[in-house]
């Protein structure tokens, strides 16, 4: 099945976070089991497809010397670069 990019776009356009990861007990849950299930606890490099607004990405980039995150939504896309832009190799 295909999305219409415009249906994210309009999910983005009404909230700078649709799905609540940035402060919701169910995300940061889901994101310290994705963590945890890592093999390694340091990676040269990740590829994080479809990262949204950059939570996960921020918590994966203390263990990537090197991340590279993106997703097909410019709003999101902002959102994660602000998020990390301290963050070095992201």
């Amino acid at each position: 099945m295909t999305v219409d990019p415009g249906y994210f776009r309009g999910l983005y356009a009404a909230s700078s976070d649709p799905w609540g990861v940035a402060d919701g007990w169910y995300e940061a849950r889901k994101y310290a089991l994705s963590l945890a299930l890592l093999p390694r606890e340091r990676y040269e490099a990740a590829f994080e497809p479809g990262c949204s607004i950059g939570v996960l990405t921020a918590e994966l980039a203390a263990r990537c010397g090197s991340l590279l995150s993106c997703d097909g939504t410019a709003d999101a896309v902002r959102s994660a670069q602000a998020r990390t832009a301290a963050l070095s190799g992201v």
